[in-house]
């Protein structure tokens, strides 16, 4: 069975210029996420990211569990930020939740080309949406290559977005990421990373040669289902962390304890969940494996019939190179 999470606490630490009521300088804050003294495993490389907000925007409340940060505009628009490990389940998949928010069907990889404005700055990675559904909503997914997604959010009344689509576009590109010269910056590739590396997809899968450097493999199946492998040190945030992210990503509630979410337990400490959406319109098929100081996760998404169809490869390519079994 897999050991409770491990409690993390998220330290900001915030730079104000001084005088910040009479400055004329943009704020810029920094976030990292240190290691838990408590802890007795290594925890996940932590540079810290930073950004630049536009000196009009005040920080807010912040009273959910999955922002970093909240800030209020002068409209009265909030932009929230936040931050998931690895690719957070992918830019298709949520540009499509982000999608449903606003009242607007899902968009397949055609139409996600279509739609987003892609970028880098300084080697970040920035991907900006700009949807109108029921209200409109800017959205940036950002790669600054502290081994998370970073993404920020805007949703308003359509005048009141196109005026402060200027100033979010600027605090999108503005992020960073600075390594911590204290921390580990990454774990060697290990057993997983060494049989991945010796692994021939089946001819059904098609390498993705444009996914995010977070990921460690990424295929498009003929199925029209998406297979992506990511490593993190450490247990990536715990098991009921990271399946909370999956039951986000389907609109599904958090489970309180993993006691709560029924999975699978495939082996050497390794773990399987299988969830559905309520419309079951979404499916994901999740494997948490853990390999010496980090924890792999190979993950699959896309419709109940595309994962369906590819569920038996899947389970073999976990077994193989996750769990070192012969095929």
């Amino acid at each position: 069975m897999l050991s409770a999470p491990m409690t993390r606490e998220v330290v900001i630490l915030v730079w104000l210029c001084v005088g910040l009521a009479a400055c004329d300088k943009a704020e810029i804050r920094a976030y990292r996420v240190p290691k838990d003294p408590n802890q007795t495993t290594a925890q996940p490389s932590a540079p810290r990211v930073t950004w630049t907000a536009p000196k009009t925007w005040r920080p807010a409340e912040t009273t959910s569990t999955m922002r970093v940060a909240t800030f209020a505009t002068p409209s009265g628009v909030e932009v929230a930020v936040s931050a998931f490990p690895g690719d957070a389940g992918g830019l298709l998949a949520n540009t499509n939740r982000w999608r449903g928010q606003i009242g607007l069907g899902p968009l397949d990889e055609p139409g996600l080309v279509a739609e987003a404005q892609t970028e880098t700055v300084d080697g970040v990675r920035v991907v900006i949406l700009d949807m109108t559904g029921d209200q409109r909503m800017l959205g940036a997914v950002i790669v600054p290559g502290d081994g998370q997604t970073w993404f920020v959010k805007a949703t308003g009344e359509p005048t009141l977005i196109g005026r402060l689509k200027p100033e979010f576009l600027a605090f999108a590109r503005s992020f960073r990421s600075r390594p911590d010269p204290t921390a580990p910056q990454a774990a060697s590739a290990g057993a997983v990373g060494d049989r991945l590396n010796a692994w021939s997809p089946p001819e059904e899968w098609r390498p993705d040669a444009n996914a995010s450097s977070i990921v460690s493999a990424a295929f498009n199946t003929d199925s029209g289902a998406r297979v992506t492998v990511t490593a993190l040190l450490g247990d990536g945030g715990g098991a009921l962390e990271n399946i909370n992210r999956w039951r986000d990503q389907l609109a599904l509630p958090p489970m309180a304890t993993l006691q709560d979410q029924p999975f699978e337990d495939i082996g050497a400490g390794a773990s399987l969940v299988d969830l559905s959406a309520a419309d079951g319109s979404v499916r994901i098929v999740a494997a948490q494996v853990p390999d010496a100081e980090q924890t792999w996760f190979f993950k699959m998404t896309g419709s109940a019939a595309a994962v369906d169809a590819e569920l038996s490869r899947f389970h073999a390519f976990v077994r193989e190179v996750g769990l070192g079994e012969g095929p």
